[in-house]
């Protein structure tokens, strides 16, 4: 099993477009059509040799709250933090205070999704961009 915590990468990523037969099975707030922020989005590609995944996750705390589990069976779970809704906010160090009421406080996210096959987690690239989505490149297990 992979895993990624606190200290991921940050970049720009480019945005893959989603198959017609990709099916997502994310199990957040718009999945389940609940109203809150839309975090959960699922893009997956495929080359020859790996598996591109792109989740969106507007919101999401980049700390230590933050963890993605990878299994060789291709099921990966996205943990977190939404923050969405804090009456403080620190940016560029300096702390702003919330005027407008926003019904959606910090909570708690799950999310999870099957890649098409197995994978091998140990030969992984998890980054979480700039652009609040989060991505992973992953090698399929190759049968020898």
């Amino acid at each position: 099993m992979g895993f990624l915590g606190l200290g991921a990468a940050e970049k720009p990523c480019p945005v893959v477009a989603r198959a017609p037969d990709t099916e997502d099975r994310a199990s957040s707030s718009a999945a389940m059509q609940r109203i809150g922020p839309i975090i959960g989005t699922v893009d997956i590609a495929e080359s020859e040799d790996s598996y591109l995944f792109q989740v969106s996750l507007p919101g999401v705390r980049r700390d230590q709250s933050f963890s993605c589990e990878l299994d060789m069976d291709g099921k990966v779970v996205i943990s977190g933090m939404i923050a969405t809704g804090e009456k403080m906010i620190h940016r560029l160090g300096e702390v702003f205070v919330r005027k407008t009421e926003n019904p959606y406080q910090p909570r708690p996210f799950s999310l999870s999704f099957q890649l098409p096959g197995p994978i091998n987690p140990v030969q992984s690239n998890l980054t979480f961009c700039r652009d609040a989505i989060f991505e992973g490149v992953v090698k399929k297990q190759m049968n020898d």
